[in-house]
């Protein structure tokens, strides 16, 4: 049986060819090696057991994206955005639903950059 046909590193720009995706070994064991940790879970973000359920039934209940509907628009919910900011608040006036576009364009302008 022949061999299945290698794969870029799924690091941006690195030439490595690897036998299956995922990453070449440079970059896989990188964060082991250097006693790097990524963002954290989603629980150690604020993002726990409380925020899935309210998360859940946000969308089950308003589906579309909030802002794009206010102008006509028809685009699924991707992420349950915290208005306030504050993770820990999953109070029900404190969740919006929205695109990814928006969700960007709401992070971008609370860190100072274009909206």
């Amino acid at each position: 049986m022949p061999d299945a046909p290698a794969h870029a590193c799924h690091v941006a720009r690195c030439p490595e060819l690897i036998p299956r995706g995922g990453q070449c070994p440079h970059h896989g064991s990188r964060k082991r090696r250097d006693g790097e940790r990524g963002p954290g879970s989603t629980g150690e973000r604020g993002y726990g057991h409380s925020y899935q359920k309210a998360r859940a039934y946000k969308v089950a209940t308003t589906p579309l994206c909030e802002r794009c509907a206010r102008q006509g628009r028809t685009v699924l919910v991707q992420q349950v955005h915290h208005k306030d900011g504050d993770t820990s608040n999953n109070a029900w006036e404190n969740l919006e639903s929205l695109c990814t576009a928006c969700h960007g364009r709401e992070t971008r302008a609370r860190q100072g950059g274009p909206a």
